[in-house]
């Protein structure tokens, strides 16, 4: 069951991913003409895929849980979730959004506790 509920975070992270950039960020990048959402639009994309890496880093989590055998140390992989959130957050604002800070300080104290 963990493994099964371990992939379907995965499937769900694609498709929410895929679906968002076609029905929502595409359009939006077109019609950008309500300058509150213009305003907004990098952080809310940041955000939206934000959400795809968590939940496959809970995706790998409960495969871990399920008993299979990942490659690397798990708090890696929460490391890498981390940075590619910082990542995300930093090129959707072009910086100006703090949460790439806190996220990439995340990382960084997860790897000197590890």
């Amino acid at each position: 069951m963990l493994i099964m509920a371990g992939v379907l975070c995965f499937l769900l992270g694609a498709v929410h991913s895929i679906l968002g950039e076609r029905m929502i960020f595409q359009p939006l990048r077109k019609e950008a003409t309500y300058s509150l959402l213009k305003k907004y639009r990098g952080i809310l994309w940041a955000t939206w895929h934000l959400v795809t890496i968590f939940g496959a880093c809970l995706g790998l989590y409960l495969l871990e849980l399920a008993g299979m055998e990942l490659p690397g140390d798990f708090p890696l992989f929460i490391v890498a979730t981390m940075l590619l959130g910082a990542l995300l957050v930093g090129i959707g604002t072009k910086g100006r959004h703090p949460g790439w800070i806190i996220l990439l300080l995340i990382a960084i104290l997860i790897l000197i506790a590890n």
